[in-house]
């Protein structure tokens, strides 16, 4: 549906206000500015709210031609007929359909603050919606009745977060399905990584813990990020990690499974922070082969580094138990909940750091993503759900 039809849908839906506003009740008995549907039944029915209407009527402006020439390069992608929307009217329709940034065609609609393209996260949000477009450019038209919200956990928004990774690695955009014309929403995600790893037990039977959490994973479809050490040895001088013929085979395991491997170290010294490695004149080395480690196992060179010592979620390094692992969830959500967890709440993509050679975190791993999808509904009264990416 183009512009033009999408803003006469909303003009004519609206009542005409009498002595300057015309107070009426939705169907749900709340009352309405303007009259019509409320903004909750509008977003149950999935009809685009009559502010999407309004916002889409205006002309934007298009993308800034550096930054036009630049993501059009990225994902080989003609972007000339972008129109970016910003302001009251933008702001209050973002809102509304309880997103960050949204995308109807050529028109991305961005909430308060969130075009900033010069800010890694604005600019990742923008390839994110970016995204978007290339995907409705090959899909078929809006759906017969008008304008539709589409669905924040759909199989598109899990591919527009893959292209507009692969985008910001100079990478070929993988596949992905043409999507119909509709409000396609960036909304919050979560990541969930893993340090320390490989555990290089015996496969098979049911002690390896990393491959525990790598089948609970696989069981419900969610891509994940490891961050390994490729040489560490144990106490008595043997290969305990990614060494082992046992952590080869996890690590490929993980590629081919679609998960996001970085290097967490590649010396010998178990868990070294890098610091220590740096002053000893070894750092760099160990990263080199580190990084010729996971290229030699999965063809692919690995783009993320996270050092010891950074942990900030999740199970701090140590084996906890589920009701300690479930408890830092909620004590870190509600972090945000503090904040005010609206559509302008920072960071539309949170972390979370375990660690995959721990015991708790591998007995529990899928009570703990039950947990912060619980969490998830609970602290935002259900506006947001938990979407599982890759980072």
């Amino acid at each position: 549906m183009n512009r033009e039809a999408i803003a006469q849908q909303g003009r004519t839906s609206a009542a005409s206000p009498t002595n300057g506003l015309l107070q009426r009740k939705c169907a749900c008995g709340a009352h309405t500015s303007g009259g019509g549907t409320c903004a909750s039944c509008t977003k149950a029915s999935g009809d685009a709210p009559e502010s999407v209407a309004r916002t889409l009527d205006g002309s934007g402006r298009p993308l800034d031609s550096g930054l036009r020439d630049d993501m059009g390069s990225r994902f080989g992608h003609d972007f000339t007929g972008v129109r970016v929307h910003q302001g009251a009217d933008a702001e209050r329709s973002a809102r509304d359909v309880d997103a960050l940034a949204y995308t109807v065609g050529k028109d991305v609609v961005f909430g308060a603050g969130q075009y900033a393209p010069a800010t890694n996260s604005g600019r990742s949000l923008l390839a994110h919606e970016l995204a978007h477009v290339v995907q409705q450019s090959g899909g078929p038209a809006a759906a017969a009745g008008g304008l539709k919200l589409g669905a924040a956990d759909s199989i598109h928004e899990r591919q527009a977060d893959e292209m507009s990774r692969a985008a910001a690695g100079h990478k070929p955009i993988p596949s992905h399905a043409g999507a119909r014309t509709e409000i396609m929403r960036a909304d919050r995600s979560f990541s969930l990584t893993f340090d320390d790893g490989p555990h290089a037990a015996t496969l098979n039977k049911g002690t390896n813990r990393t491959e525990k959490i790598l089948d609970a994973l696989k069981s419900k479809g969610i891509k994940a990020g490891f961050f390994i050490q490729t040489a560490a040895l144990d106490e008595e001088g043997h290969e305990f990690r990614g060494g082992t013929p046992v952590g080869k085979i996890l690590v490929k395991r993980m590629a081919d499974e679609g998960h996001k491997i970085g290097i967490h170290t590649g010396g010998k010294a178990d868990h070294e922070d890098h610091p220590v490695a740096q002053k000893a004149g070894r750092l760099e080395g160990e990263l080199t082969d580190a990084k010729a480690y996971v290229k030699n196992i999965t063809g692919s060179d690995p783009t993320y580094v996270r050092p010891p010592l950074w942990d900030m979620d999740g199970d701090q390094g140590q084996n906890k138990s589920l009701a300690v692992l479930k408890k830092r969830i909620k004590s870190e959500m509600l972090k945000v909940q503090k904040r005010g967890w609206t559509t302008t709440t920072p960071s539309p993509s949170i972390v979370v750091l375990y660690h995959d050679v721990q015991k708790g975190t591998a007995d529990n791993i899928d009570a703990i993503i039950d947990g912060i999808k619980t969490t998830t509904e609970k602290i935002s009264d259900k506006k947001d759900k938990a979407v599982f990416v890759a980072p």
